[in-house]
């Protein structure tokens, strides 16, 4: 078995790609997120081969035949993607990889078996979208992929790489949120970005179990929200002054309402927001419950961080 790589964001890149418009979306980041290694693996998967009749029976395509199509159309559809990266950055070492099979698995073992550092994927694809919406292909890579993920929204242009001046780090208060930091620190620095740590009271919540909040006086309930709010900006600040330390550009917010929303609206254009797949099982909120929503409605790239201790949890299970 292999092992998992060291956690970072960077290459190699696995950029899976359908060919369709909303897949394009993804490729003026690839410059922006390609590291010193520089190598991109240009992925298309498509579907297992099956012949073709027609109405009476009659055999049109093989399957072997339906293959050799498949493959040429993909073939064609990643050397246009590799032309529009080409031109973007001749400094990018390009792969380009036909596969079959189930899109969201093929992914994810591609991933492992080319120890990529870091899956780029667009939010709305041919292939992405699928019978089921959001969650038949890219929900599941986000779910069960053992590397770092960005997920990108379309309506970005080709015409000039992507540009990310802020990184909106989301901090529950959970040790795989802390663990997260470090890579978001590292890409902070690669790109020149300011850091911002946001972190969310829900209004709705309480730091002590729903039944007994239920039966406190309403300004006790006010007091052990205000309790919440100031144990996260100490949180963050706390952060916010080791980033400093660490010369890094840094600020920091608390948010009131429901989290996702909150985060959301904390964005700005030209930022990304890092959050991390799972989080806290108690507290104020939980990041990992509601991970999958920010990467389905953030108007700004989502890149949701694995650390080491969580890829090394994941290899050993």
């Amino acid at each position: 078995m292999i092992a998992p790589p060291q956690p970072n964001v960077g290459s190699p890149l696995l950029v899976p790609f359908d060919g369709s418009a909303s897949a394009e979306t993804v490729l003026p980041f690839v410059p922006l997120f390609a590291d010193d290694n520089r190598d991109v693996i240009l992925l298309q998967i498509v579907p297992e081969p099956r012949e073709v009749r027609g109405p009476l029976g009659e055999l049109m395509l093989s399957a072997v035949e339906m293959w050799r199509a498949s493959e040429s159309a993909a073939q064609a559809d990643l050397e246009r993607a590799a032309s529009v990266l080409a031109a973007l950055d001749a400094t990018l070492r390009l792969w380009r990889v036909v596969e079959r099979g189930e899109p969201a698995e093929r992914i994810v073992e591609a991933a492992r078996l080319r120890a990529a550092h870091t899956i780029l994927l667009a939010s709305q694809g041919a292939s992405a979208t699928g019978l089921n919406g959001f969650g038949s292909v890219v929900g599941r890579v986000v779910r069960t992929a053992s590397v770092s993920v960005i997920v990108v929204r379309p309506g970005f242009p080709l015409t000039q790489p992507a540009n990310i001046t802020r990184l909106v780090v989301a901090h529950d208060g959970s040790e795989r949120a802390a663990r997260a930091l470090e890579p978001a620190r590292d890409l902070a620095r690669r790109l020149s970005a300011h850091v911002h740590v946001v972190a969310v009271v829900e209004d709705e919540e309480s730091p002590v179990p729903a039944a007994i909040a239920a039966a406190l006086a309403p300004h006790l309930r006010s007091e052990a929200r205000a309790d919440a709010r100031n144990a996260a900006q100490r949180r963050v600040e706390a952060i916010g002054a080791h980033l400093l330390q660490q010369g890094l550009p840094a600020s920091w917010e608390v948010r009131s309402g429901p989290a996702a929303l909150a985060i959301i609206e904390s964005c700005a254009p030209q930022d990304l927001l890092v959050i991390t797949p799972h989080g806290q099982t108690g507290g104020c909120w939980t990041l990992g419950s509601i991970a999958e929503k920010l990467v389905r409605e953030s108007s700004v790239p989502v890149l949701l961080v694995r650390s080491q201790q969580d890829l090394q949890a994941e290899f050993i299970e």
